[in-house]
């Protein structure tokens, strides 16, 4: 698994300047052959999934507060690595109930998609926030997507990035006076 990974990491990938990875990213993120295999075999090695509760507040505030992530410099982890510590989201859908965001990594520009549905149910909004790596290929490689659905049977690691993801955006709502609570987890529960 983590084999593939150092293996893919030598291929040759655009410049920044070039804006390769901005164009591709959609097509990578609505076919997302990197959950292919994940499906498959019922697997969780590069994707997180959470089910937030917030009390007294509209959805819109909440849609509002996570594009603020665009602006975010520093992921919520406590990795020593500046890889991946470093936070690149850039929203990409933006409507009332619902947000989405792609994040690049550093360098090579593995895609993660990121994003949170929300309900409102009265005065309770439930947001069902998903994160996932969508290929093994880099977006900043030429032919990502195709590579990548070639590659789907390879299994690859996102070394506990898109739970990081969530915990960052988590963190956003708060610092916005969000109130969040993780279905499922305890209020005071420690979090790496």
């Amino acid at each position: 698994m983590d084999f593939a990974l150092k293996v893919i990491s030598y291929l040759p990938v655009c410049p920044d300047s070039w804006g390769m990875h901005l164009r591709q990213a959609p097509n990578m993120a609505y076919f997302r052959p990197g959950q292919w295999v994940q499906t498959m075999l019922n697997l969780q090695t590069n994707w997180a999934h959470e089910t937030w509760i917030m009390q007294d507040v509209q959805p819109a505030m909440i849609v509002k507060a996570l594009a603020k992530s665009d602006q975010l410099t520093e992921q919520k982890t406590n990795a020593t690595n500046p890889a991946l510590r470093k936070a690149e989201f850039l929203t990409h859908v933006q409507e009332p109930a619902f947000w989405q965001a792609f994040f690049f990594t550093p360098g090579k520009r593995w895609l993660d998609v990121c994003e949170v549905r929300l309900v409102s149910e009265g005065t309770t909004v439930t947001a069902d926030a998903h994160s996932c790596s969508t290929g093994i290929v880099p977006t900043a490689v030429f032919g990502c997507t195709v590579l990548s659905a070639l590659l789907f049977v390879v299994p690859f690691s996102d070394f506990g990035q898109n739970k990081t993801h969530l915990r960052t955006l988590r963190s956003l709502l708060e610092s916005e006076g969000i109130a969040v609570e993780v279905l499922g987890q305890k209020k005071d529960a420690k979090q790496s």
